[in-house]
Formats: C-alpha cells, sequence, structure tokens
C-alpha cells in the first residue's frame, strides 16, 4: 500500500455546466482520519462519493492506493471501501448478524468464518453478541444501530472507511461518546478515514486534518492545531461555532 491511500488531482465534477467540486488537489495519507468540513452544498458528500465512484469526475482523477478510476473493478473498489452513512441504513428485515456480514457474504466467505467475524466485530463495538446478534434493527438504541454500522462497515477489514454524517442522528452524549470510540478504533486497527460533517465541535474532535470545502474547493487545509490558529475569515466565523 502506498504513503498516499487516496490522492486527488486536478479532480472536478460538474453537473449541467455547474461545478460542485474543484479543481482540487488532495491527498489522504494512510491510516489517517481527514475531515471535510462544510455548509450543506458545500460539496463535502460529492467528494466522498468521488473516491468510491458513485459519482466519476468530469476531469481530473481520483486515485485509491495508487490507482487510478480506470485501473478499478468498481465493485472490487467499493468492497476494499467501508462506508458508514446519517441513520446507518440498516436493512430492516434482517438480523444485526445478517446486516454486518453482507459484503462478507458477497465476498463468498465460509459461514463459520462469517460468524467468527460477526462476533469479533460486536464485541469489538461494545454490542454483547449473545444478546445482540439476533435483534432487529428495530430492536435497537439510535446509538446501538450506529454501533452496528460501524461493525458492518468493518467486517470485510477495509482499508479505507467512508462516513458522511455518520453520528449527525443520534443524541449530543451519545454522539459524543461514539466519536470518542469510533476514534480510538480507527487508530488501534490503522484504517484510512474520510469523514463528512457541518459541525466545527465533530470536526476538530474526529480529525488528524481538517479540509474547509466552499463552493466545491478547499479554504483551508491544515491539522487542527493550524485550524485553530488560522486568521482565514471562513475559518474565523467557523471557529465562533465551537
Amino acid at each position: 500500500m502506498t504513503d498516499a491511500t487516496v490522492r486527488f488531482e486536478q479532480t472536478c465534477y460538474e453537473i449541467d455546466g455547474r461545478r460542485l467540486v474543484g479543481p482540487l488537489d488532495l491527498t489522504v495519507s494512510t491510516g489517517e482520519t481527514l475531515v471535510l468540513l462544510g455548509e450543506s452544498g458545500s460539496g463535502k458528500t460529492t467528494t466522498l462519493r468521488l473516491i468510491n465512484r458513485l459519482v466519476e469526475p468530469t476531469s481530473g482523477e481520483v486515485y485509491v492506493e495508487g490507482k487510478g478510476g480506470a485501473d478499478w473493478d468498481p465493485v472490487e473498489l467499493r468492497r476494499r471501501i467501508g462506508y458508514m452513512i446519517q441513520d446507518v441504513g440498516l436493512l430492516p428485515h434482517l438480523t444485526v448478524a445478517d446486516n454486518v456480514q453482507i459484503v462478507p457474504v458477497l465476498e463468498g466467505w465460509a459461514p463459520q468464518k462469517r460468524n467468527d467475524r460477526v462476533g469479533e466485530l460486536l464485541d469489538l463495538v461494545g454490542l454483547a453478541p449473545s444478546e445482540f446478534s439476533e435483534r432487529r434493527p428495530h430492536e435497537l438504541s439510535g446509538g446501538q444501530r450506529q454501533r452496528v454500522g460501524v461493525a458492518r462497515a468493518l467486517a470485510a477489514d477495509p482499508p479505507i472507511l467512508l462516513c458522511d454524517e455518520a453520528f449527525g442522528s443520534v443524541d449530543p452524549i451519545t454522539r459524543a461518546q461514539l466519536q470518542r470510540e469510533f476514534r480510538a478504533l480507527v487508530s488501534k486497527l490503522g484504517k484510512t478515514v474520510v469523514f463528512v460533517t457541518h459541525d466545527v465541535r465533530e470536526a476538530v474532535v474526529m480529525a488528524d486534518r481538517l479540509v474547509l470545502l466552499q463552493e466545491g474547493a478547499a479554504d483551508f487545509e491544515g491539522t487542527v492545531e493550524e485550524f485553530r490558529i488560522s486568521e482565514k475569515p471562513a475559518v474565523l466565523a467557523l471557529r465562533e461555532l465551537e
């Protein structure tokens, strides 16, 4: 694996002549948590989707593990990337265990290997397998559903995790706890994370580096410490909300 797990190179995305992202030059290093911060409509989610080719660049390129889009099979690419969204998106008719092992099933893992992985991951996110494996999503609290979402994203041990407002639908106390737990977990596992949020407090808790997007372009890029001392007007306005 290269040191640059994800790299945007003069990447642009347009619809009907309107530019939503770019030109963007950005590198996400292996094992780093990069936070994309910005208001609604700033291009955060589109930038995230460019990484796993849910949308294709209009121009420029996005490299994942050193390979551009033409060199990846889209299915293979997406199975190497865990994806977490707001409200989790668990399938309501499946048990917790079945939700967690969706990608391992698609990958053709043997049943015992899948079962072992489910147990390992539920333990990892603080949900006792004996208590939670057979529950349905509607039987869980918001925080528990989000933990299942984390387990599902990690199921096939992807090197990259994409998180789109992942903790935005839970209450503030649970959200703070999930932020701390997730930060510790990805550090322990050495995952590369791109995390989208519009919440400046969440951004500074989660980030190794921050990118502030405005109209699809990077208005600021740097560490949390650099963010705290930046004199850029847009950063100063956001810091007032912290």
